[in-house]
C-alpha cells in the first residue's frame, strides 16, 4: 500500500482540543529561528479581539498530529507555515491550505525558505507554489559623524499627504520596479501601504516623501522607515522614486538621508531588504557599505495567474 492510498482522510479545520498538538507539529518543522517566529505569530494572533483559526488545518489520519497553518493578515495578504514532512499526509495539507486560501480570496499567500534549505521547498513547489522573490538582508553600520546632507532632496512627513496621494506616490514607485514586481503586482498599492503599517509599529512616524529642494510640494520619492529599538536599528521597508526621477544617481541621497536619520533617533545601523534579483539596487548597496547578513526565499501562491518560468 502506498502513501496515498494509506491516507484517505482529508485534512479539515483543527478542532480546539488539538490545536496545541497541530501547532507543535508546526515548530518542529521550523529550524531555531522559524520557531521563534511561529511563537511570536501565535502570540500575536491569540491576542486578537477574535482570533479566527480557521485556517489550522490538520490531518485527522496522522499519529502524531500533523498540521499546516495559513496566518492572514490585512489586506488580502497570509502566511504559510508549512507542515512537517515531505509525503502525501504534507500535500494533502498543501492543498487544503490553497483550498483555504482560494475561498478568502487571499491575494498572496507566501512562506519563506532558506536557500541552503531547498529540501523545504519541493512539496511546496509540488503544491503550486513559486519562486517569487530571492531576498537578501543587508546592513551597515550609522557613521560617525553622520554623512553630509543631501542638498538635492527633502524630507516631507507622510502624515502630510492625503490618502489619495499617497496611494499614487505608491503606485508610481513601483511602476517598472525591480525590486520584487511579482510581489507589488499582486498586492497592488493599497494593498503594499497595508503590510508596511503592519511592519511598523509605530504607524507612519518614520515614513516620510520625498521632494526636490528646488520643487517642496512635489513629492518625487519616498522613504519608509521603521525603528527597530530591539535591534538598535532603523530599517528601511521602502526607498524608490517615480520613474522621471529615476538615473538622476539620487539613490545615494536616499541612503544618506536615511543614515542621518538612523543617527538622530540614535540608531546604529541601518537594515534592509532587497531582492537579488535586483541588480542595480544590490550593486548600490553594495557601493555604500552594505553586507548581507540573511538570505531567504519567498514562495507564494498568488490569486492573479502568473505565467512563471518552473524552477
Amino acid at each position: 500500500m502506498n502513501n496515498r492510498q494509506k491516507w484517505q482522510g482529508q485534512p479539515r479545520k483543527c478542532p480546539e482540543k488539538h490545536r496545541r498538538e497541530a501547532l507543535l507539529s508546526l515548530a518542529a518543522a521550523q529550524n531555531s529561528a522559524g520557531q521563534q517566529a511561529l511563537g511570536i505569530a501565535v502570540q500575536a494572533f491569540i491576542r486578537q479581539p477574535s482570533p479566527d483559526w480557521s485556517g489550522l488545518l490538520y490531518h485527522p489520519d496522522s499519529s502524531p498530529v500533523r498540521a499546516v497553518w495559513v496566518q492572514p493578515f490585512p489586506g488580502s495578504m497570509a502566511q504559510l507555515w508549512q507542515p512537517q514532512g515531505d509525503d502525501a499526509v504534507t500535500q494533502a495539507l498543501l492543498q487544503a491550505a490553497r483550498a483555504w486560501v482560494d475561498a478568502q480570496a487571499i491575494r498572496l499567500c507566501h512562506t519563506l525558505v532558506m536557500p541552503e534549505q531547498q529540501a523545504q521547498a519541493q512539496p511546496l513547489k509540488a503544491a503550486g507554489m513559486r519562486l517569487i522573490s530571492p531576498l537578501r538582508y543587508l546592513t551597515v553600520p550609522v557613521s560617525t559623524p553622520p554623512l553630509a546632507r543631501s542638498s538635492v532632496l527633502m524630507l516631507c512627513p507622510w502624515r502630510e499627504l492625503d490618502d489619495i496621494t499617497a496611494l499614487t506616490l505608491i503606485e508610481q514607485i513601483q511602476v517598472d520596479s525591480l525590486d520584487s514586481p511579482l510581489v507589488c503586482q499582486a498586492l497592488g498599492s493599497r494593498g503594499l501601504l497595508e503590510g508596511f503599517y503592519r511592519q511598523s509599529p509605530e504607524g507612519n512616524r518614520h515614513w516620510f516623501s520625498l521632494s526636490l529642494a528646488n520643487q517642496p510640494d512635489k513629492p518625487v520619492g519616498v522613504l519608509l522607515m521603521a525603528l527597530r529599538a530591539e535591534q538598535h536599528s532603523v530599517e528601511v521597508m521602502l526607498m524608490g522614486l517615480v520613474p522621471a526621477m529615476r538615473g538622476r544617481k539620487l539613490g545615494r541621497d536616499i541612503l544618506q538621508a536615511a543614515l542621518n536619520y538612523a543617527e538622530q533617533v540614535g540608531a546604529v545601523r541601518v537594515i534592509l531588504t532587497v531582492d537579488a534579483t535586483n541588480t542595480p539596487a544590490s550593486k548600490l548597496y553594495e557601493r555604500e557599505g552594505f553586507h548581507c547578513y540573511h538570505q531567504e526565499d519567498i514562495y507564494a501562491w498568488m490569486r492573479s495567474p502568473i505565467n512563471l518560468p518552473e524552477a
